[in-house]
C-alpha cells in the first residue's frame, strides 16, 4: 500500500501557526486518500499527543462524508500497550511514591542534613519525577553518579547520595514505572520496524517531541517507508540564522521553535527540508512575519534593526488585535468575560487561553451572572467541590478533638447528616455552637457536648443526635499511627456515618456523582497500594490524602456552552476559535516561574543529559505563539495583581519592543491595539458602575425616644458613648450583641480574663499570710489556670513566660502595698450608684481595692496598653467615675471616705503602675469627671440628641463589630456630626 511518495529523507510535514491542526490534519489526510479505496483509512494508524486532539480529529470525520476512521491511539497509552505480554505492567504511581517515601525516610533517620522529616513526601514526588525524567530521556544512575560536584555546594553532593535511591527502582524488567515501560514499548516497535516495517501507513501527530521516549517514536516513524510526522505551530518564517543561533540548548532552549529544532536535528532535515502538510506554508502572512519577527532567538534579536523596516503590511497583521492592559485582576476578569459573551451574542465560537487558573475561575464565575458556563478544561479540583471539602475536612481530623470552629464547619457541611431529619441536625447545630460561644474558659468541647446531653436526656431524638455526634467524635480522635488501609477504611466509614445522620443507616458515597465517584477510585487506589507504605501516622495520611485529591479533576461537560471555552495553554494547541483571548500575559503566570529541583541544579542538569527548567519556557513560548496567530486576538494582563506591581510577559514585551520601534506604522498599530483593548476597558468599567447615581449616605445619626434610651450604663460604656455613641444604641436599644468567637480569635479579650483570674485568686489565697506571697506561688496558680484553660498552646506558652518574667517584681510591690495599707480589701468588687436628679444608674466593677484609716486606693490591672493621659482626659473614664463611685459608697460602703490614689498597673510584657488621679494636681479631677458625665447623661436622655457613629475616630481606631450594623464605608468620616454632644 503506497500512501506516501517515496523520499529519500525522513518525512517531516507541518502545520503554521494560527491554524486549526484538527481541521487541518482531517483534510490533508482526505486529500491524500483521494484516489484510495476507502478501507485504506481504517488502515492508517494515527498516534496523537492529546485527548483534545483525537477528540477534534473524530468530529471532523464525524462532521464530513461518510467514511472509514483511521485507527487513533495517543502516544501516552503505549505505556499500557498489552502487545508486549513479556514486559510486566507499570507499576501503579502511588506505589512507586510511597516505596520512595520510605526509603527517603530511612536516609533522613541518619542525615537530617538535606532536609526536615516533614519534607518526606514532598521529597518522594520530586524524586518520583526525577525517575520518571530519567526514563524518558533514557538517562541511567550511572550517568547521574558521574557527575563532577567538585566545583559545587555541599548541598549538591548530599543530593547525589539520595538519588542512590533510584538504583532499587531502575530495572526496567523488574516493575518499570509509566515512562520506563512507554520508553520500552516504543524501543520495541522502532525495533520491530526496523526488521518488518509495516505496509500500512503510520502518522505521528501534534507533538513537539518534547520528551524523549516521544522524541525517539517520532524519528522512527518519520524513517518509515510509509512513515509522517506532522507538527504544530511551525515558523515557516524563521530564516536559516536564527534555526542556526538554537544549537546550544543554554541559549536557545526557551525559544518557542527549540523543540521542533531539536527534532529537525534528530531526523537529518533542515527548515527547507519541512513541508507544509495541509493549505500550504503561510509564508508571507503578515501575522506569522510579524510575530515570528518578535519572537526571535535572543543571539539574532538584531534582525530587529534590519528586517523590521521591511514590514511594510503591519496595519494587516495587527489588524486583529487588541491589547488590554487592565488596573487589576479583577477588571481584566470582568474585560474577558464580556468579550466572550460578545461572541455568543455574534454567534462566534470563543476561547480564553490562560495557564492562570485563579484567572479562569474568576472569567467563570463573572460569565454566570449571564448564564454562560463555559468548557473549563481545568476542571474542577476535587477538594473544591462539595463532597471533596467534606473528605478533606474529616482528613485533617483523624486523631485529633476537633477545635470548636472546625466542628461547627463540618457539621454545616451540606452533606452531613443529609440522608435524613436534616432540620433536627440544624436545630441541634445550632444549639451546639451557643453553647460553644458561651461556655467558659475550662470547659473542653467534649465536655459542653455533655453538658448540653445531660440537660436534653428527656428528648429522645435530640439524645440519639448526641450520641451519633459524640461516637463520631471518639472514632476521629481514635485514629492513631496504622496502615493505610485501615486509615482509607476508617475515612470511608466516617464519611458515610456523617452523611448518614443519627436516625439513618451509614450512606456510601453516590457513585452518581462524578466528585464521589472520583473520591471512590482515590480510596481504592490507597488501599491498592497500602502495603507499600508501611506504618503511617495521621498528618502523613492527610496529607496523602489531600495530595491525590488536588490532582484530581471534575469536569462538567453537559452544562457547558457550546460557544465558549476556557483552555489551558497546553490544550489550546490544537484550537482554532473565531476569537482567542490570551489572558495573564504576566512573567511569573504566563510563562511560570520554574520550580524548584532539590536534586540537581541547571549546570548538572545539562551536563547528565536531562531537561532544563527553559523547556517549559519554550513550550509556553510556542503556545503563545499558536494562541497569538489567530485571527482575532484579545492579549490581555493586569498592571496589578495581588496589590503589587506586575511585569508584562516576555513575549509581550518584545511585540511592544518591535512595534514601538517601527516608526510610523508600527507606533500607530500598537496605539490601535491599545484603544481596542480600552474600549474593552471601557465597558467593563460602565457595567461595573451603579446603574443610578445614588445620593451620598450619612453617618447614621439615630434619635430613638425617651422612653427607649438607656437608663444603665457601666463605666466602661461611658467610654463608648463618648466615642462611638452608635454601638450604645446598638447595644442598649436595639438590643443587639455580637456573639462570642468560636475559637481563640478574641485572644486578647481571653488573656485579660485568664491573667485576672490569676491575679485575683492569688492576692486572695495570700493575703492573710505574707510569707506565702511569693513568685512561685503565683506561678503555681497560673499553671494551674491555664492547664484548665482551653486556649492554644502557643498563646498559653507565650502568656506564662511573659507572667514569670514579672512575677518576682509584682510580688514586691504587692508586699510593699500590704506593708502601708495591709491586707486588700475588696477583689473585683461590684457596685452601682443611682443619678437621682437624671434617672440614671452608674455601675463598676473594681479589680482591686485597698483601705487604709478613711483613704481608699483603687487599682486596675491592664494586660493591654495602659491609657494615655490625654485618653483619660478626652474618653477613657473608668477610673475617675469608679473613684467617685467608691466616695458615694457604690463600691465596698465608703460614702465618705476619699480616694487617696487611684492607678493602673500595667502586666504584659513588663510591669508597670501609671496614677491616674488625687495626685498634687488632680485635686479636682474626679468632681470634674463627675459634673462633665452629668452633664453628658442630660444632653442623651433628651430626644433631639443623636446616637452618632464613629463620633471620635481618632481615639476610636477602626476594628469594630458595630461598624457593618452603621453601613460604615458607605460613609466615612469626612460626614458632618449632625447634633452630637460635644466633650
Amino acid at each position: 500500500m503506497t500512501f506516501f511518495e517515496s523520499a529519500d529523507h525522513p518525512r517531516l510535514f507541518a502545520m503554521p501557526p494560527g491554524r486549526d491542526f484538527a481541521a487541518d490534519f482531517v483534510a490533508g489526510l482526505r486529500q491524500r486518500l483521494d484516489g484510495h479505496s476507502p478501507e485504506t483509512a481504517a488502515r492508517i494508524l494515527v498516534f496523537l499527543s492529546t485527548k483534545r486532539l483525537r477528540e477534534g480529529i473524530r468530529r471532523e470525520f464525524a462532521s464530513g462524508p461518510p467514511g472509514f476512521l483511521p485507527r487513533l491511539r495517543l502516544i501516552t497509552e503505549l505505556a499500557r500497550d498489552p502487545s508486549f505480554p513479556d514486559l510486566p505492567p507499570a507499576v501503579d504511581p502511588l506505589r512507586r511514591r510511597l516505596e520512595l517515601a520510605q526509603a527517603v525516610g530511612k536516609l533522613l533517620e541518619g542525615d537530617d542534613r538535606f532536609a526536615s522529616r516533614t519534607a518526606i513526601h514532598d521529597l518522594a514526588d520530586s524524586l518520583a519525577g526525577l525517575l520518571d525524567e530519567m526514563h524518558a530521556e533514557g538517562v541511567s544512575p550511572e550517568m547521574i553518579k558521574a557527575l563532577d560536584v567538585s566545583e559545587h555546594s555541599e548541598h549538591w553532593a548530599r543530593s547525589l547520595r539520595f538519588i542512590d535511591i533510584i538504583n532499587d527502582y531502575w530495572s526496567l524488567n523488574d516493575q518499570p514505572d509509566t515512562q520506563a515501560r512507554q520508553r520500552l514499548v516504543v524501543e520495541r516497535l522502532v525495533a520491530s520496524w526496523e526488521s518488518s516495517p509495516p505496509s500500512h501507513p503510520v502518522i505521528v501527530a501534534g507533538s513537539t517531541g518534547s520528551k524523549g521516549a516521544t522524541l525517539l517514536l517520532m524519528e522512527a516513524v518519520a524513517n518509515l517507508p510509509q512513515g509522517a510526522v506532522v507538527v504544530p505551530c511551525f515558523d515557516f518564517e524563521l530564516p536559516k540564522e536564527a534555526w542556526g543561533s538554537m544549537a546550544d540548548s543554554a541559549t536557545g532552549e526557551d525559544h518557542a521553535q527549540f523543540r521542533l529544532k531539536r527534532l529537525m536535528e534528530r531526523l537529518g532535515v533542515d527548515a527547507e527540508g519541512v513541508d507544509s502538510w495541509f493549505g500550504g506554508d503561510s509564508r508571507g502572512v503578515p501575522r506569522n512575519r510579524l510575530i515570528s519577527l518578535a519572537l526571535r532567538p535572543a543571539p539574532v534579536t538584531d534582525q530587529w534593526m534590519t528586517e523590521g523596516p521591511r514590514l511594510r503590511d503591519i496595519p494587516d497583521a495587527t489588524e486583529g488585535l487588541a491589547l488590554v492592559e487592565a488596573a487589576d485582576d479583577r477588571q481584566e476578569a470582568v474585560a474577558i468575560a464580556l468579550c466572550l459573551r460578545e461572541a455568543v451574542e455574534n454567534g462566534e465560537t470563543a476561547s480564553l487561553v490562560t495557564p492562570d487558573k485563579k484567572l479562569a475561575r474568576a472569567v467563570s464565575a463573572a460569565l454566570k451572572r449571564w448564564g454562560l458556563v463555559p468548557f473549563d478544561s481545568f476542571g474542577s479540583v476535587l477538594l473544591q467541590t462539595v463532597p471533596g471539602r467534606l473528605l478533606h475536612a474529616i482528613a485533617d481530623l483523624l486523631g485529633s478533638i476537633p477545635e470548636p470552629v472546625q466542628l461547627i464547619a463540618l457539621l454545616r457541611h451540606s452533606l452531613v447528616h443529609s440522608a435524613e431529619n436534616r432540620p433536627l441536625h440544624l436545630k441541634m447545630t445550632e444549639i451546639v455552637e451557643n453553647d460553644l460561644r458561651n461556655r467558659e474558659l475550662d470547659a473542653s468541647l467534649l465536655t459542653t457536648l455533655n453538658r448540653r446531653r445531660e440537660k436534653m436526656e428527656s428528648n429522645a431524638e435530640a439524645d440519639g443526635w448526641f450520641n451519633w455526634l459524640i461516637d463520631c467524635l471518639d472514632q476521629i480522635a481514635g485514629a492513631s499511627s496504622g496502615s493505610l488501609t485501615e486509615y482509607a477504611e476508617l475515612h470511608d466509614e466516617l464519611t458515610c456515618r456523617l452523611l448518614g445522620g443519627s436516625k439513618a443507616d451509614a450512606v456510601g458515597l453516590s457513585r452518581s456523582d462524578p466528585a464521589c465517584r472520583a473520591a471512590l477510585e482515590i480510596f481504592e487506589q490507597i488501599r491498592s497500594a497500602a502495603d507499600a507504605a508501611g506504618r503511617f501516622g495521621c498528618e502523613d495520611y492527610a496529607y496523602l490524602f489531600k495530595s491525590l485529591a488536588a490532582r484530581k479533576s471534575i469536569w462538567m461537560t453537559y452544562s457547558a456552552h457550546p460557544l465558549i471555552s476556557i483552555w489551558d495553554t497546553i490544550d489550546a494547541r490544537m484550537q482554532s476559535p473565531d476569537l482567542v483571548v490570551a489572558a495573564g500575559l504576566n512573567e511569573g503566570v504566563w510563562p511560570a516561574q520554574p520550580s524548584p529541583d532539590p536534586w540537581l541544579n541547571r549546570q548538572l542538569r545539562k551536563e547528565a543529559g536531562l531537561l532544563l527548567p527553559e523547556r517549559i519556557t519554550g513550550l509556553r513560548a510556542h503556545d503563545f505563539q499558536q494562541a497569538v496567530s489567530a485571527r482575532r486576538v484579545v492579549l490581555s494582563r493586569s498592571i496589578r495583581s495581588s496589590d503589587a506591581a506586575t511585569v508584562s510577559s516576555r513575549w509581550l514585551a518584545r511585540l511592544i519592543g518591535l512595534l514601538s520601534g517601527l516608526k510610523c506604522d508600527g507606533v500607530q498599530a500598537l496605539e490601535n491595539m491599545r484603544v481596542r483593548g480600552r474600549e474593552i476597558l471601557d465597558r467593563a468599567r460602565q457595567m461595573e458602575e451603579p446603574r443610578e447615581l445614588l445620593a451620598p449616605e450619612r453617618r447614621p445619626e439615630p434619635r430613638p425616644p425617651v422612653e427607649a434610651r438607656p437608663r444603665r450604663l457601666s463605666v466602661t460604656q461611658i467610654k463608648t458613648l463618648i466615642t462611638n455613641p452608635y454601638e450604645i444604641y446598638a447595644k442598649q436599644t436595639l438590643r443587639l450583641r455580637e456573639l462570642n468567637p468560636l475559637g481563640s480569635a478574641d485572644l486578647h479579650s481571653q488573656r485579660g480574663t485568664l491573667i485576672h483570674k490569676v491575679l485575683e485568686l492569688f492576692v486572695n489565697e495570700t493575703r492573710d499570710d505574707n510569707s506565702a506571697c511569693t513568685p512561685e506561688k503565683l506561678m503555681e496558680i497560673a499553671e494551674q489556670q491555664f492547664a484548665f484553660a482551653e486556649l492554644p498552646n502557643y498563646a498559653k506558652r507565650f502568656w506564662k513566660a511573659q507572667l514569670n518574667n514579672i512575677a518576682s517584681e509584682f510580688v514586691d510591690e504587692e508586699l510593699e502595698r500590704r506593708r502601708r495599707f495591709g491586707s486588700p480589701w475588696i477583689l473585683e468588687g461590684k457596685g452601682s450608684y443611682y443619678i437621682a436628679d437624671i434617672d440614671f444608674e452608674l455601675t463598676a466593677r473594681a479589680d482591686r481595692i485597698d483601705r487604709s484609716g478613711n483613704h481608699r486606693f483603687l487599682y486596675d490591672y491592664k494586660t493591654g496598653s495602659i491609657p494615655t493621659k490625654k485618653a483619660i482626659e478626652r474618653f477613657d473614664k473608668q477610673i475617675p467615675l469608679t473613684a467617685i463611685m467608691i466616695e458615694k459608697g457604690g463600691l465596698g460602703e465608703a460614702e465618705g471616705a476619699a480616694v487617696a490614689r487611684s492607678a493602673y498597673i500595667g502586666v504584659g510584657r513588663e510591669l508597670k503602675t501609671q496614677d491616674v488621679g488625687r495626685g498634687d494636681k488632680d485635686t479636682d479631677l474626679f468632681a470634674s469627671e463627675w459634673i462633665k458625665l452629668q452633664a453628658m447623661l442630660r444632653d442623651y436622655l433628651k430626644e433631639s440628641t443623636p446616637f452618632t457613629a464613629r463620633r471620635d475616630v481618632r481615639f476610636y481606631g477602626y476594628g469594630n463589630a458595630y461598624h457593618h450594623l452603621a453601613r460604615f464605608g458607605e460613609w466615612d468620616d469626612a460626614s458632618g456630626l449632625g447634633g452630637s454632644v460635644k466633650q
